[in-house]
């Protein structure tokens, strides 16, 4: 009767440990599946900055040539 309370009692550690081992790693693997998306949330993130700053830069340089006319349509002050 007691080496089957012994051979019970091993087989209830060994369920709780499989159970804790489960538990940890389902937790790593959602950890992993978190920082993969949030690392393909940043390659995201910077192709669109990088799609912007060039959009950006197109817009400066329309901006000068723009200012560029607009000052070329100024009066000429005739110093007397």
């Amino acid at each position: 009767m007691i080496e089957q309370q012994v051979k019970a009692d091993f087989r209830n550690a060994e369920r709780q440990i499989n159970e804790y081992i489960k538990k940890f790693q389902d937790e790593f693997d959602n950890l992993l599946k978190k920082r993969e998306t949030k690392e393909a949330e940043k390659e995201q993130i910077l192709a669109t900055l990088a799609d912007q700053k060039v959009k950006l830069n197109e817009y400066i340089r329309e901006l000068v040539a723009i200012k560029k006319s607009l000052d070329s349509w100024k009066p000429v002050q005739i110093v007397r």
